[in-house]
Parts: structure tokens; C-alpha cells; sequence
């Protein structure tokens, strides 16, 4: 790649994704039941901007959609199951989950992945599974340490909401898995088409959101009202040229769609243009700096447990690669 290209593809993964996390975390520091109205807007502007990739004015009995490689049917797995791990990751704002925490605790899921691929057929190598040992121990510190830090105001504390978010996050993380071994036979099968799996795995998840309608009208209140507590504390911008006020839980949520489409879209330019070794590292690295910025900017702290057991998981999740890149 010429540097130029490098350039605009770190850009966009640094820039975006960290921009993107930022976002999140604004989001719900203020309002932390607003997964699901989250999770449908990220679907929803990405739906759309793939719908635009993929129109074609030839095809009107298939909704003007370009005929796909793979069979349409055979993506309705992985649409379920991308939307139930979606959701299920943004709706563990409300158990106490910090952002540092949520970014850790998904960067040591290879654990499940393992074995899950185990009872599958897959086999590992000792380095694989030394690596996975290793990034299953510093998560569990840092849960461990998260779950053992006392309240600021000396109050105690109850971590039965805290727990809750861990088995959330572990389900979701489950999920994932089955969702990436059912990928991999897609694309073993019928080819790498994942620009159509990116597309079709939100589009057709859209519908799915009937049966969420009440909780996401419920939230979309939430995020576009002003209440009377967000006036006073000046939860809310002025747009330019109108007297009309915004709640900036709007703004914040408008840009985490935007900055998710950046995000995503460096991420896929860097798979196609580089080695599963240099994306994983790459992505360890962006993860390590949107954790940096999360403490800096949003006052999150580690225990001297927790940089340890981080540390453990990102060298692990960077040795894991490196093993599979070899295997």
C-alpha cells in the first residue's frame, strides 16, 4: 500500500473507531438504558448506506438490490444472531459496565471462541491455547478487580447489577462465536463476499426491531426531549441560525452512527489490504488507545489489579495472532 493509503486507512480506524467509542461512552454516562435505540440507529444508517452500494435500477422485483453470491436464506442466521449480540452489547450500560471494562472483557472472549471451535472439529496449537490461557486470566483479574472497587462515597455497594452485566456480556460473547464459525462456512463455502454479509446482516435486522418497538419508541423520547433536568444542567445545543434546542443525547447518538460507518468501513479496507496479523494488531493497538482515552477524558480507573490483568489480555490476544498466523 502507498503511504497515502496507509494514511487514510489509520485515519479512519484511529479516528473513527476512537471517535465512535467516545461517543458511546457520552452517550450513556448521561442516558444508560438507550441500547436498543443505539443499536437500531447504528443498523439503520448503515442499512442504508449499503442499500445505496448495492442498488440496482435492473432488479425491481428484488427491491432494486443487486442478486447476492450467497443465498439470501443462508445470511438469516447470522442476522439473527448479529442482532441479538448487538443488542445484548449495548444494553449492559445499565449493569455498571464501564467502557475500559467492555473493551477488555470482549477483547478476551477468544476463550469462548475456542471452545466453541473445539466442539465444532477445530483443532489449536499449544501457542494458541498457552495465549488463550493468558488472556482468560487477566480477564478475570480485571473482573475480579472491578468487582472488588469500592464506591467513591465509601457507601456499599450492591454488584448484583454488575454481575448481571458480565453474564450479559458472556452470552453476547457466545454469540459471536456461533456467529463467526457460521461466517467462516459461509465464506469457505461461497467465497469472501463480506461486503454483502456487512450489508445484509443490518438490513435485514431492521425488521427485527418490531419486536423491540415499545422499548424503542420509550427511548427515542428519552434521547429527543428536553426534560426540565436537561435545561438546567444545559444538556442541550442551540442549532445554528434556529431558535430550536436539541437534547445533545441526540447529537451524541447521531455521531456514534456516523463515526461507526468510518470505523467499520477503515476496518474492512484494512482486512482487504493486509494480513489477519496486521489487522489484529492494528485493532489490539486502536482498542489499547480508545482505553487510554476513555480514562483520560471520562475519569475511568484501573486498580493496579486491573492494568494487570490488561495488560495480560492484550499481549495474549497479540500472541494469539501471531500462533494462528504461524498454525
Amino acid at each position: 500500500m502507498s503511504l497515502t493509503q496507509w494514511l487514510t486507512i489509520l485515519g479512519l480506524v484511529f479516528g473513527g473507531c476512537c471517535a465512535n467509542v467516545s461517543a458511546l461512552e457520552s452517550l450513556v454516562k448521561g442516558k444508560p438504558n438507550m441500547g436498543s435505540i443505539l443499536t437500531f440507529c447504528q443498523f439503520g444508517f448503515i442499512a442504508v448506506e449499503g442499500y445505496i452500494q448495492h442498488f440496482s435500477i435492473s432488479h425491481p422485483k428484488r427491491l432494486f438490490i443487486k442478486p447476492t453470491h450467497i443465498p439470501v436464506y443462508r445470511w438469516m442466521c447470522s442476522v439473527v444472531l448479529f442482532f441479538f449480540v448487538s443488542i445484548l452489547n449495548n444494553s449492559v450500560w445499565q449493569y455498571d459496565i464501564s467502557v475500559p471494562f467492555h473493551i477488555i472483557f470482549r477483547s478476551s472472549a477468544t476463550g469462548i471462541t475456542m471452545i466453541i471451535g473445539y466442539m465444532f472439529g477445530k483443532r489449536y496449537t499449544k501457542k494458541q491455547i498457552l495465549s488463550t490461557v493468558m488472556l482468560t486470566v487477566g480477564c478475570i483479574v480485571v473482573t475480579l478487580s472491578n468487582a472488588n472497587t469500592a464506591d467513591p462515597t465509601g457507601e456499599t455497594v450492591d454488584k448484583g447489577d454488575f454481575y448481571l452485566g458480565i453474564i450479559i456480556l458472556a452470552l453476547a460473547c457466545v454469540l459471536m462465536s456461533l456467529l463467526g464459525l457460521h461466517n467462516e462456512y459461509l465464506f469457505r463455502t461461497y467465497g469472501n463476499h463480506w461486503r454483502e454479509g456487512f450489508f445484509y446482516s443490518h438490513f435485514l435486522s431492521v425488521p427485527l426491531a418490531l419486536f423491540i418497538l415499545p422499548t424503542l419508541h420509550k427511548e427515542w423520547k428519552v434521547i429527543w426531549d428536553l426534560s426540565v433536568e436537561d435545561i438546567a444542567v444545559g444538556n442541550y445545543f442551540k442549532l445554528p441560525f434556529l431558535d430550536t434546542k436539541l437534547n445533545k443525547n441526540f447529537g451524541w447518538l447521531t455521531f456514534n452512527c456516523v463515526t461507526q460507518y468510518f470505523c467499520v468501513r477503515g476496518v474492512n479496507m484494512l482486512a482487504g489490504s493486509t494480513t489477519a496479523l496486521t489487522l489484529n494488531i492494528v485493532l489490539m493497538i486502536r482498542k489499547f488507545v480508545s482505553l487510554l482515552l476513555s480514562m483520560y477524558f471520562f475519569g475511568n480507573r484501573l486498580t493496579f489489579d486491573g492494568y494487570v490483568g490488561s495488560i495480560m489480555v492484550l499481549v495474549g490476544a497479540t500472541m494469539y495472532s501471531y500462533a494462528s498466523m504461524k498454525k
